[in-house]
């Protein structure tokens, strides 16, 4: 499975210390003032792109520390049955960035002659791995949806849509499971849709984690450098061993 593992949202964010100041994005500022009308907090929202397909991306940029959150990936494309790897994430999110005139996202770089400042790396918040798989129908993806709800993730807390979808959730990531057809549907996609009518047919239930910044932290793949397809992978079957359970 290890060429089925995808990656479904990134937010990641970097700071710029040694590149000339670079066009600023912004969606506008949200402030928060106290009783005497002092302003107490500053919040700058990013902008949204808009891409075909009814796809978006947001980005938010104050001429040194840039950010990029969504689903770089399907970024102007159709099919969200399959997305992309780490690697190829993170050169469609750079190409999303150099479109615009903005600079990539890149590893940091530690000094090596005195007076020269350490380059800080591009660091990850949040990443969404998923995975696609087939029950063989409709009747035994809603099975599969059944017999995960009467399951329990030690120290995360269930919710559950029917026999459509289940979720565990806490603080560090969230695991979700749900029929894939059912959710293109509210999403727009036509009933006529090959993709719509494959995973239909199959039974196809989509898996998914979010991992949130402080599980990236514990498992030291903050920084863009430390994380590698191969630690995801791993990540993902450590972290989805309640389906080790599945009797066919």
């Amino acid at each position: 499975m290890a060429n089925e593992i995808f990656i479904d949202w990134i937010t990641i964010s970097q700071l710029h210390t040694e590149s000339e100041p670079f066009p600023i994005f912004t969606g506008g500022i949200n402030v928060d003032y106290d009783p005497l009308g002092n302003a107490r907090f500053e919040r700058v929202r990013p902008a949204h792109f808009k891409g075909s397909f009814e796809t978006s991306i947001r980005i938010k940029s104050d001429g040194r520390h840039i950010s990029l959150s969504g689903n770089a990936g399907r970024f102007s494309r159709k099919d969200n049955l399959f997305n992309c790897g780490w690697e190829e994430t993170l050169r469609k999110c750079n190409r999303i960035l150099l479109d615009r005139g903005l600079p990539a996202f890149t590893s940091g770089q530690v000094r090596n002659a005195i007076g020269q400042a350490d380059t800080p790396s591009a660091r990850v918040s949040r990443l969404d791995l998923t995975a696609n798989f087939e029950t063989g129908s409709e009747s035994q993806a809603r099975h599969l949806i059944k017999w995960l709800a009467t399951r329990s993730v030690s120290r995360m807390k269930k919710g559950r849509a029917g026999d459509e979808s289940v979720w565990w959730v806490n603080s560090r990531h969230m695991l979700k499971a749900y029929i894939k057809h059912i959710e293109m549907l509210k999403h727009g996609c036509e009933s006529d849709d090959p993709a719509y009518l494959f995973c239909k047919e199959k039974g196809v239930v989509r898996v998914e984690i979010e991992l949130k910044r402080r599980l990236l932290s514990d498992l030291d793949m903050v920084e863009i450098e430390k994380i590698t397809d191969e630690k995801l992978i791993q990540v993902f079957h450590e972290q989805t061993e309640i389906f080790n359970a599945v009797d066919r």
